[in-house]
């Protein structure tokens, strides 16, 4: 790899300040930080995707941004061959070469935040194995990289900064820290004007550079309010055959598998010298070829998403998929789950503030609508059919309806006669409310969900909800 042209060293410029200045600044920094840490408990987060242009870069700009990442990594491999604790931020790396030897290189492009940032990454991980292995996974230890792809950007205005063209009142441009001149960039249309800007994440993807923005937003601003019928609730069950089955009787089945480019690719790789400027080319085609398909099920998953959180409250349950694609599982839809959405649509909804989560366990497929009866039912049937009444109804939307009733019993918490509760509830949105909800009793009364805990526990077991305010 030959190493990007490297630039004229910065000239610092003394900062001479006395004991009384220094204590000064640092209780400035000190109450301003307070201040925006208050500020934020009251405030709502979300990130944006922004993209670099890469063929409006000139060639300054490409080997700053490419040394960026480069001296990230020296910084990181180098911090973790002599301690993370104690790395001296000196502005100079030992670099190991391939004949073994070590060269000292010296820091340009890489500012101070952006040097932080690095090493807080690195403790970051640290802990997050330690946390692992504490609760008893087997872990391993921290290795050298042959690749950093990110790199934060601490503070807007100082790391990173948006600018504006001449006689253009849109945000079209921007500034990173080193890099030469402004950036060109795509997707600044889709920030609000009443953002404010917080970090950001310079991100090295196979199709170019990306800005992942982190702004916030007042609670009360239009740009984050959620937008949702009021009074309506739908539940959703998860499957191999068809993706997502919804209450209302809709089936979506989203299956994303591997393009022809893709596995061309694959075989021409297999056949290529390890290490060779074509294996290189291939490998950086194939990642640029994933990337592309990651996209088209993000784009999937999040058109999924949009249509169920158009409801006030979702139900859904918190789904094994990991097993599904084991060996042994008798789901056997490793294929197809691997190539399809499941996974983005669950992690999306659960940590939405108006989706209820049931426990692993709950009998959703089993539980007859109308008496309560858990019949037998194998993976095979397609058709539920109670053992007591013989009501039959189909397999996933029948799962789906008991996703909304079962889950308004657990947000009611009542127990049996034991103290257990009647259903598990894993996790329950912070803007999820009974109010508006309506309950169907075993003999057809309609009674809000806040007016259901006079009914018996037997009852309960029948009952069937509605989206009726």
């Amino acid at each position: 790899m030959t190493l990007p042209k490297e630039p004229k060293p910065r000239t610092k410029q003394p900062r001479n300040l006395n004991e009384n200045t220094r204590k000064a600044k640092n209780a400035k920094i000190s109450a301003s930080r307070k201040k925006t840490h208050e500020r934020r408990q009251h405030q709502t987060c979300k990130t944006y995707d922004i993209k670099i242009q890469s063929n409006k870069l000139n060639k300054a700009q490409k080997e700053a941004l490419t040394r960026i990442f480069l001296e990230a990594k020296w910084l990181r491999n180098d911090a973790l061959a002599n301690g993370i604790d104690e790395y001296p931020l000196d502005g100079t790396v030992q670099v190991k070469l391939p004949d073994g030897t070590f060269q000292t290189r010296e820091i340009l492009t890489l500012g101070s935040q952006m040097q932080q940032s690095t090493i807080n990454d690195l403790k970051r991980d640290r802990k997050a194995l330690a946390a692992k292995k504490k609760k008893g996974y087997k872990t391993g230890k921290l290795k050298f990289t042959s690749q950093v792809k990110s790199v934060e950007l601490k503070q807007y205005g100082t790391t990173y900064a948006f600018k504006r063209t001449k006689n253009s009142k849109k945000l079209t441009l921007v500034r990173v820290q080193n890099v030469p001149g402004r950036l060109r960039v795509n997707g600044l249309d889709q920030i609000p004007d009443s953002a404010e800007f917080a970090c950001a994440h310079l991100v090295d993807r196979p199709d170019g550079y990306h800005l992942l923005v982190t702004c916030y937003f007042d609670e009360d601003d239009e740009a984050v309010r959620d937008c949702f019928v009021p009074g309506t609730v739908i539940g959703i069950d998860m499957g191999v055959r068809t993706s997502v089955t919804m209450s209302d009787g809709r089936k979506v089945s989203a299956v994303i598998g591997e393009t022809d480019r893709l596995k061309h690719l694959q075989r021409g790789l297999s056949r290529q010298v390890k290490g060779s400027n074509n294996y290189k080319r291939t490998c950086r085609l194939l990642r640029r070829e994933y990337e592309r398909l990651s996209c088209r099920r993000d784009d999937v998953a999040n058109k999924i998403v949009h249509d169920l959180l158009l409801n006030e409250v979702v139900f859904m349950q918190d789904e094994n998929l990991r097993a599904w694609v084991s060996r042994g599982s008798r789901a056997r839809g490793s294929r197809r789950v691997h190539d399809g959405v499941l996974g983005r649509v669950k992690a999306r909804l659960v940590g939405d503030s108006r989706v209820v989560v049931l426990g692993r366990f709950v009998p959703s497929s089993r539980v007859c609508p109308v008496c309560g009866e858990r019949s037998h039912l194998g993976l095979g049937d397609r058709v539920f059919v109670c053992e007591r009444c013989g009501f039959s109804f189909d397999r996933d939307v029948n799962a789906a309806c008991n996703m909304v009733r079962l889950g308004c019993v657990g947000l009611l918490g009542l127990c049996d006669d034991d103290g257990v509760p009647l259903v598990e509830l894993k996790s329950v949105g912070a803007r999820v409310s009974c109010s508006g909800l309506v309950v169907r009793s075993v003999d057809g009364r309609l009674l809000r969900v806040e007016d259901v805990s006079v009914l018996s526990n037997d009852a309960l077991v029948g009952c069937s909800a509605s989206s009726v305010r």
